[in-house]
């Protein structure tokens, strides 16, 4: 596995193990789409959209591709 692939594991069992919770900022969404229970998508310092497990659980890249344009 790549070292973001490790980083990526090690972040999820503290989240799972331990109760950890984590705040992950990224562009790839790839990751937005396995990583996590809820998704803010920001535009300006301000929060254009907010998905929670079940909401975010439903989207695909391509649908998720479009919001960030929107």
């Amino acid at each position: 596995p790549s070292y973001s692939e490790k980083c990526l594991n090690l972040i999820s069992s503290l989240n799972k193990d331990r109760g950890i919770t984590i705040l992950m900022v990224t562009h790839n969404v790839s990751q937005i789409l396995h990583m996590g229970n809820k998704l803010a998508m920001m535009k300006g310092c301000v929060i254009e959209r907010n998905y929670g497990l079940e909401e975010k659980s439903k989207l695909k890249q391509e649908d998720l591709m479009n919001k960030i344009y929107e």
